[in-house]
């Protein structure tokens, strides 16, 4: 992935994490699904969880790091931090994880609300 500078979503969890552990974080790769938006079911997706100071975050290092041009369907490479330590709250609007527990919520969501857009 480095090399070619190539690479999707599993790429980049597997590369975050690869730092992450590097740094001696506690990462995992989440695996799930993620959409753009309301009415949309979602499609395959990877992101990760890491804890800092005792504490489970969410992140997603694809989402963050830039978008697909829509006129031109090129990557345009762009930080974007609302994708960094997510609060579960938001990241579950968008991301449903396979496992459960990585929705880091009191309350599950399901798959049916998720794809309905109807998460309190």
């Amino acid at each position: 992935m480095l090399a070619a500078r190539t690479g999707v979503c599993l790429g980049y969890a597997n590369l975050y994490h690869a730092l992450a552990a590097r740094m001696g974080l506690e990462s995992h790769v989440v695996l799930g699904h993620a959409r753009a938006g309301a009415g949309d079911r979602g499609e395959g997706h990877a992101w990760n969880a890491v804890r800092l100071a005792g504490k489970d975050y969410l992140l997603d290092a694809t989402w963050g790091s830039g978008y697909l041009d829509s006129g031109s369907g090129r990557f345009v490479s762009r930080l974007d931090m609302a994708w960094w330590c997510r609060a579960p709250a938001e990241m579950i609007k968008t991301h449903l994880p396979d496992q459960a527990r990585w929705q880091l919520l009191p309350k599950q969501v399901t798959r049916a609300q998720f794809n309905s857009s109807k998460i309190e």
